[in-house]
This record gives C-alpha cells, structure tokens and sequence, in this order.
C-alpha cells in the first residue's frame, strides 16, 4: 500500500490525494481576502474543524452552509461549485 502525503494529511491512494487537493481554489479565494480559515468559519457561523474538513475536501456543506461560504468570499452566483466535490 503506498502512502501519499498531501496537505498535511496521509492518505493510502491517489484517489485521496486527488480529494485533498479538489478544493485548492477554495483556499486561494479565502487567502486573496487575507482570511483565515477560523475567521471564516466565524463569519459562516460552523467550527473551525468543519470549514477545513470542506476547505480539503473532506466533507461536503449543506447547501445553506456552501451558500453562506459563497457569500462571504464574494462568488454567490456559483455556490452551488461546493457541492459538485
């Protein structure tokens, strides 16, 4: 079994990997407004945890969570990416 390590998390496959990194763009949107993850999740009122397991990929918002993260980091047109992976 190999063993890939990819944002700070191991993962046994490249299927993992390619989940972890799905939602790259997510934190290049967060970072552009100069938020941190925790400020987020303030904002879109869930825990820290949570933001980051959606922000890598690990879990999927609700579509009122995915809307309210559309808000705040300024594409609510297309809220509904968040779902997609």
């Amino acid at each position: 079994m190999l063993m890939y390590y990819n944002n700070q998390h191991y993962v046994n496959n490249k299927q993992g990997v390619d989940k972890l990194m799905k939602r790259q763009w997510l934190t290049t949107i967060r970072e552009s407004y100069g938020l941190s993850q925790y400020a987020v999740a303030r904002l879109i009122k869930v825990t820290p945890a949570y933001y980051n397991y959606i922000e890598h990929g690990q879990r999927r918002p609700s579509p009122e969570v995915a809307q309210r993260i559309a808000v705040v980091l300024g594409f609510p047109d297309k809220w509904y990416q968040l779902l997609e992976q």
